[in-house]
């Protein structure tokens, strides 16, 4: 018996398995005391990746720089404060969770995103051709197709979507999860919508927010929101590609569709498929 222990006292831990012990948990005290896995933290990364947004798109203004050169970007200002965050709070798995889906679940995660993408964006059509055609959204749409179709998708779809699903719903959404599902949820969609910086497209950003954030919640996986969120870009993008008399055409269509069957119906039909899939970060 070392001298000094008390008789049948649990002997102390190493510095070594406190470590380990500590990783496994990154709300634990200790894992990073200085930002462990709170609400406090989610601000601080939005803050974070806001100022480096803001300054990286002023630069890229300032140097006239191409179009291409915001994509790097959003990886360097969204992913890389949440993932250095994650790495150092030995939070990985935890903020980035990846797992396979049930078929219910995989179903129910396309419907419910599938009918939040068709209503946002039929409103959002809605606001463009109620205010008209925005000068500065017509020259971006003329740059865009500057762009070969596939590495336009790559570009301005694919990347931007796993850049704000990692941040907004990986470890944004992670550090909220002690408020709750319903403030959770809330919080990361506000935060997602705000970030846009565009008052008239701020609801539809938000309804997809929220739907990205409750997917990633019930499934407990990024895997359907980046997913989901890519084919939105896609979506809007094939919109871009023509005329403002197409584009047009096609906002009668969607809002017909989206919004009176297609994206409701959906949206309501996937939730009841996952209201009996097995449950993921909820772990109700």
């Amino acid at each position: 018996m070392v001298s000094g222990a008390r008789p049948g006292a649990a002997p102390p831990l190493s510095a070594g398995a406190s470590a380990v012990n500590l990783s496994q948990d990154p709300t634990a005290p200790g894992a990073f005391p200085s930002l462990p896995a709170s609400p406090r933290t989610a601000l601080l990364l939005l803050a974070a990746a806001f100022a480096a947004s803001l300054a990286g798109s002023l630069l890229l203004l300032k140097s006239d720089a191409r179009l291409w050169a915001l994509a790097p970007l959003q990886v360097v200002a969204l992913l890389g404060p949440a993932l250095a965050w994650a790495f150092a709070a030995g939070a990985l798995r935890e903020a980035f969770p990846f797992r396979l889906l049930s078929p219910r679940g995989m179903g129910g995660a396309a419907l419910v995103l599938a009918g939040a993408s068709a209503g946002a964006l039929a409103f959002a059509l809605a606001v463009t051709a109620w205010r008209g055609p925005d000068p500065w959204e017509e020259g971006l749409r003329l740059r865009l197709l500057d762009y070969p179709y596939p590495l336009r998708m790559a570009l301005f779809a694919l990347i931007p979507a796993v850049c704000e699903e990692g941040l907004f719903r990986g470890a944004v959404l992670h550090c909220f999860r002690p408020l709750g599902r319903t403030r959770a949820c809330g919080l990361s969609a506000l935060s997602f919508a705000a970030f846009h910086l565009n008052l008239a497209q701020f609801l539809p950003v938000l309804v997809l927010g929220l739907a990205f954030a409750w997917v990633v919640w019930e499934t407990g996986s990024l895997w359907p929101s980046i997913v989901g969120h890519g084919l939105h870009n896609a979506l809007v993008l094939a919109l871009l590609g023509g005329t403002v008399e197409e584009a047009a055409a096609r906002t009668t269509i969607l809002l017909a569709v989206g919004l009176a069957a297609g994206g409701l119906l959906a949206a309501f039909a996937g939730w009841r498929l996952m209201s009996r899939a097995p449950k993921g970060l909820s772990g109700e």
